[in-house]
């Protein structure tokens, strides 16, 4: 059976979001999973304030996800890498979180329909035999945790993302065409810097629902930078300025219609003829030109790191992000790998990102001589051999990308219903004050 960890031992509620414990099996005959969310953090205060933004941004992809659950079915695959010791773990933070905003009526959906959030934890010692790299608690190897959370990732789409994003409504709406997503294909779209007032108008008491609405309104100044941004981008990248780049944006939710397939068999003869990604061609407009030497022709690099989306087939055919212990430029490397066997699809306003602001925290020496293997200097060129082994990844086989043979704890925040009575209530919380918080796990 089930067990419920201690996720809330006070009040009685109608809803609680709880750690439950799911034996193997059961995971492995859960429903059809159509689209996974994957990031990484813990709560370490990196670059100010972490936590609040993980929250921001958990709550957001949980709402924007809810919201079409009659669609998609979505799970969010968060990995905590090395959890600090003085600090509470986001497994123990986050079904707080979800329980505290479902009492406060943050979201306008049903609690039912909220997306499972599957916690990894990567402690000291796992970590370690990871990296290699004994004792450097500060250490954060971005794309390695990334790996980790892919590679156990269960869905038929997997979205990489990090953990201070927040994604535009039009966004879930394409989304939400992810059963019927083409599989030939990766997708990325665009951040915008956000300086808004999330947090204050949350502590005056507006719900959140009503927060995230009003941002992407069009209504208020702030939102004048996302015009003014993807005018910046067009000169960089023509696919903004075409209407290709929003197509799917606006019509994705199309995609499962037998009659309009003649209209998206004409976007996709568009985007192959004008935009496709030209390997080891230089574009025009990248500070560098010949062969594999500057930013390839239609490649989109817009801080891609924060959204890349492509079929669970291809992050395996593609053994996943390297396994480097560094994380600049990792990102780039990832969409020159995909580029090699698939199509890139740009989305563009209103189909993007904002990012939450905060200081460049990113750590420059941390591992010594493989501190810079990956660099601006040469990452034209190992794109155009995007799968050559740095020295640091000698230790890892392709084939075991992800360290999918190691057995990593894992705890599932859910929603569980106790029933509309005070008395079934009362008798959850009373099992609730009395239990421990539960794992299981996972290969």
């Amino acid at each position: 059976p089930t067990r419920v960890a201690c996720a809330h031992a006070g009040m009685p509620q109608h809803a609680v979001f709880a750690l439950v414990s799911l034996s193997l099996s059961a995971a492995a005959n859960a429903v059809h999973v159509h689209l996974s969310v994957v990031l990484c953090g813990r709560n370490d205060n990196h670059a100010g304030d972490f936590s609040e933004r993980l929250r921001i941004s958990l709550f957001s992809i949980s709402l924007g996800l809810c919201r079409y659950r009659h669609l998609v079915n979505p799970e969010i695959v968060l990995v905590e890498w090395r959890p600090p010791e003085d600090r509470p773990r986001l497994e123990k933070l986050i079904p707080k979180w979800f329980l505290s905003a479902n009492w406060q009526g943050d979201f306008d959906c049903q609690p039912s329909s909220m997306p499972t959030i599957r916690i990894i934890t990567v402690s000291d010692e796992l970590a370690d035999k990871i990296t290699g790299l004994s004792g450097k608690r500060r250490f954060f190897p971005e794309w390695q945790c990334k790996a980790v959370g892919l590679r156990r990732a269960q869905g038929q789409f997997l979205l990489v993302t990090n953990a201070d994003t927040v994604w535009s409504p039009q966004l879930f709406n394409f989304l939400s065409a992810a059963p019927y997503l083409r599989s030939d294909s990766f997708y990325v779209t665009h951040p915008i810097e956000m300086e808004g007032p999330v947090r204050y108008l949350q502590a005056q008491g507006v719900p959140f629902f009503q927060i995230y609405d009003s941002i992407f309104s069009g209504k208020h100044r702030w939102y004048s930078a996302v015009l003014e941004h993807v005018d910046r981008l067009k000169a960089r990248f023509p696919v903004i300025g075409h209407d290709v780049s929003r197509y799917l944006c606006q019509y994705g939710h199309a995609l499962a219609v037998d009659f309009r397939k003649s209209d998206f068999d004409e976007f996709w003869d568009i985007y192959d003829k004008s935009y496709d990604i030209k390997i080891g061609v230089s574009d025009p407009l990248a500070e560098q030109q010949g062969q594999c030497k500057g930013r390839f022709q239609n490649l989109f690099d817009n801080q891609p790191g924060d959204f890349i989306l492509a079929s669970r087939e291809a992050w395996h055919r593609i053994t996943g992000p390297p396994m480097l212990p560094e994380k600049l430029f990792i990102d780039i490397l990832v969409l020159c790998r995909l580029a090699r066997y698939y199509r890139q699809v740009v989305l563009s306003h209103p189909c993007f990102y904002y990012h939450q602001a905060h200081a460049n925290a990113t750590p420059r020496v941390e591992f010594g001589r493989h501190d810079s293997e990956l660099n601006e200097g040469n990452i034209w060129d190992r794109c155009c051999r995007p799968f050559d082994k740095f020295e640091s990844e000698a230790r890892y086989h392709s084939s075991n990308w992800g360290l999918s043979d190691m057995r990593i704890p894992e705890s599932i925040v859910q929603y569980h219903p106790t029933g509309e009575h005070s008395g079934e209530a009362e008798r959850h919380s009373s099992r609730a004050k009395s239990c421990a918080s539960s794992r299981r796990t996972s290969s």
